[in-house]
């Protein structure tokens, strides 16, 4: 009982920090073409390009956006490096393919 209520208690923490926070922490450099990859790979459908990124404040922090930008345009505020992580055993395509998937199914 006591760890359930614990439970909820850290995850509405948890939420309302991501939610207040989770995308401010972001910068966009000039170098942004507008691509919309970073939108297209978003689990989230937090991230909307008519010309930069706009986020709509849902942000998990999964940083897909970050890592998958062609042009190495988006950051965090505060990171030290420019090295992006793209996992080789998953390709570009399956990733967007996937999240088309789940928003189109209303998941």
């Amino acid at each position: 009982m006591t760890s359930s209520i614990l439970s909820r208690m850290t995850h509405r923490v948890y939420n309302s920090k991501m939610i207040d926070s989770g995308d401010k922490k972001f910068i966009i450099q000039d170098s942004c073409n507008g691509c919309k990859i970073c939108e297209k790979v978003c689990p989230k459908n937090n991230i909307v390009v008519e010309r930069k990124p706009q986020f709509l404040h849902i942000c998990d922090s999964c940083y897909a956006c970050i890592h998958h930008c062609p042009q190495n345009a988006l950051h965090l505020k505060n990171e030290k490096s420019n090295a992006q992580f793209i996992n080789q055993n998953i390709k570009l395509k399956e990733i967007i393919d996937s999240n088309n998937a789940h928003w189109s199914t209303g998941a």
